[in-house]
């Protein structure tokens, strides 16, 4: 009777779960808001000068439009979320996310300074949400998957991720615009920036003189780059707000190379082969490279090479150069093509680079968990042979740390459970119906 009637209280708590759904939604939809708010309703005086161009008609905008088409579907997407577990239907929560991105479109237009209203904004959000909304069942149903789901959904996910590793080595190399006349803007102001303190002496390109003008003939900037800059800084003050040092263009005003300073670091970006896809220029950031001395002449010597990326600085004339900080692109870089907040990648960048590797190597290692052992041990070794196939196949070395990053998290996310497992809760699950059912019944208690 004791054993009959807790199950009995079990059963009823079951049967409250979707006034619990709704609490949960509830908090769910205000969470969602929030986000949407802190990253829509914020002004960004620097990006005046590419909104002013950015006409309300398009859809993909601007050299990064295909990432911003992505980060929108990305953060409306646990929007809709939160309306399924709302219990709303599908018609309303279009009705709910279009009305919603519209307000945020008509307030950045009329409010805030450098943001921009676009048609693309507008049908990326809502098809945000409607994502959102559709997908939910199915991702909760991998709480607990059968294994054919299991192993379909970790096929999936190495077939997503070897595109992501493949894309993203290829797109990893730098290359310049063939369209001419290029132009060096050299101590130029633009939006955002303060003017240098001191004078550039001397910019070249790949051994091309880089005038504050048109370009006498377009760099060749394909499987290397080198970038020479001879500056002299004429105080020791710590600029507060980024200063414009060089910014190179081609001749419809893509920018190809910039130079700027942060602090006392030195940030430089150089146009990619992924940039044809038009996401985010990596930024490669060097901490305090520019400590120069006050009023002598300095020499800033970047390389990007099948060696690395690497800066040297020292004085002009010296007969070697020191050799400040050095990365190397790598595979696992490819969030720096997507990034919210378009991070560089600098020495303390490592952290981006693992959580990018979480996003797809954790819910693989997860799928891997309900499969057989030897399954989950083929599944693990497919994935980390195809980041290392990918090293290879797009020329990028391969980084140790990287792969022992995602070797840690296979075994962190699939280290624990079996199919038998999961056969033992859903078994547990059918039970606890069963003896729920038994409560309904007529009894002669």
């Amino acid at each position: 009777m004791k054993h009959t009637t807790f199950f009995c209280e079990l059963y009823e708590n079951y049967t409250d779960s979707a006034a619990m759904n709704r609490a949960i939604g509830r908090s769910a939809t205000l969470i969602a808001l929030a986000l949407v708010a802190a990253t829509t309703l914020t002004s960004a005086p620097s990006q005046a000068d590419r909104v002013a161009e950015t006409i309300w008609s398009c859809v993909v905008c601007g050299e990064a439009g295909a990432t911003d088409v992505l980060l929108n579907l990305l953060l409306f997407a646990p929007l809709g979320v939160a309306f399924r577990t709302l219990g709303l239907s599908w018609p309303r929560s279009l009705a709910a996310a279009l009305g919603l991105t519209l307000a945020i479109e008509t307030t950045q237009a009329t409010l805030l300074a450098g943001r921009d209203a676009s048609l693309g904004d507008v049908l990326a959000n809502t098809l945000g949400a409607l994502g959102g909304w559709w997908l939910w069942p199915k991702l909760a149903e991998l709480r607990q998957p059968t294994r054919q789901q299991a192993r379909r959904t970790a096929v999936a996910l190495w077939s997503a991720s070897t595109m992501v590793w493949l894309l993203s080595g290829w797109g990893m190399h730098p290359e310049g615009s063939g369209r001419g006349p290029w132009v060096g803007q050299i101590g130029r102001v633009w939006s955002g920036h303060v003017a240098f303190p001191g004078t550039v002496d001397h910019v070249a390109l790949n051994g091309i003189e880089v005038p504050n003008d048109s370009m006498p003939s377009v760099a060749s900037v394909g499987t290397q780059l080198a970038l020479r800059i001879a500056a002299t800084r004429h105080d020791s003050v710590t600029p507060s707000r980024p200063v414009a040092l060089l910014r190179i263009v081609d001749g419809v005003g893509a920018q190809q190379l910039s130079a700027v300073q942060r602090g006392e670091g030195l940030l430089l970006s150089a146009r990619v082969r992924a940039a044809r896809w038009r996401v985010r220029t990596p930024t490669w950031r060097y901490d305090d490279a520019m400590r120069a001395p006050s009023d002598v002449p300095w020499v800033f010597d970047w390389r990007w090479d099948s060696a690395g990326v690497v800066l040297r600085s020292g004085p002009a004339g010296a007969s070697t150069l020191a050799a400040l900080d050095g990365f190397s692109p790598s595979v696992g870089l490819g969030w720096v093509f997507v990034h919210p907040f378009a991070a560089a990648i600098s020495q303390q960048a490592f952290w981006w680079t693992a959580l990018w590797l979480a996003l797809w190597v954790l819910p693989f290692g997860w799928c891997l968990r309900w499969l057989a052992r030897q399954e989950a041990f083929i599944g693990g070794v497919a994935m980390l042979g195809s980041f290392l196939a990918a090293s290879w196949l797009t020329g990028l070395p391969l980084q140790a740390a990287e792969l022992a990053v995602m070797g840690g998290m296979l075994l962190a996310a699939s280290g624990r459970g079996s199919r038998a497992g999961a056969g033992q809760l859903r078994g547990g699950g059918a039970a606890a119906r069963g003896r729920g059912e038994a409560c309904l019944a007529p009894t002669g208690w």
